[in-house]
């Protein structure tokens, strides 16, 4: 039995049932969550790849995104790159969701970065240039 959970749509679906596994106890449904999310969400230009709380009840949440100051990489372009759960790649314009700008550590539970030294901003995406190091 599932936890009720925040953040979530949820539904299910039917599938035909194998005469070999007629004992199994949840053969005759399948369900699961689609997780809210305040940016749109898909493969195409400016969507994001990923939704904003994500998990098996939807109760994690992604950090602020952004492009990390110390590469010369975009790490948000997703124009050509596989989806993580290989359902498709992304079309030009399309954003990958890059958490704290791989410059910081995210807390799930509040979607909020906590920056590595010598960064700063809502998504860590700032360089701090009189920081040692």
């Amino acid at each position: 039995m599932f936890a009720p959970c925040s953040h979530r749509v949820c539904g299910s679906s039917y599938y035909q049932s194998d005469e070999h596994f007629t004992t199994t106890w949840g053969q005759q449904k399948i369900s699961g969550c689609v997780c809210d999310s305040s940016w749109e969400v898909g493969l195409g230009s400016g969507q994001r790849q990923e939704a904003e709380w994500y998990g098996p009840d939807c109760s994690f949440r992604r950090c602020p995104s952004g492009d990390n100051p110390d590469t010369s990489a975009d790490e948000l372009d997703c124009n050509g790159v596989v989806h993580s759960g290989g359902r498709g790649t992304g079309l030009a314009g399309n954003v990958c969701h890059h958490d704290c700008s791989g410059k910081g550590k995210c807390d799930v539970k509040t979607g909020a970065c906590a920056c590595f030294l010598g960064h700063y901003g809502e998504a860590c995406q700032v360089r701090d240039v009189n920081a040692i190091g």
